[in-house]
């Protein structure tokens, strides 16, 4: 049963598995987010497990979404520069 993403509070953690099903993106694209720090800040356990806060998942999404592709261009520079 899919998961219903809408009732997630912000404060809630979930696992890269959840978060591949949200971004239907692969776990491994996730991970190499993780190594290139492109994707979500997560948080990282001493039992090496790791979670995505959901809030943190949304305020992402935002600063990705463009609305035409020159903002998409300045986005990527600006990223680059950083």
């Amino acid at each position: 049963m899919p998961t219903d993403f809408d009732s997630l509070s912000d404060a809630q953690l979930i696992n890269e598995n959840l978060l591949s099903e949200w971004l239907d993106q692969p776990t491994a694209t996730l991970q190499k987010w993780r190594v290139t720090g492109k994707g979500p800040k997560y948080v990282k356990f001493k039992n090496r497990s790791v979670r995505y806060q959901v809030g943190t998942i949304r305020r992402w999404l935002d600063e990705q979404t463009v609305a035409h592709t020159a903002e998409a261009n300045v986005k990527k520079i600006i990223r680059n520069l950083n």
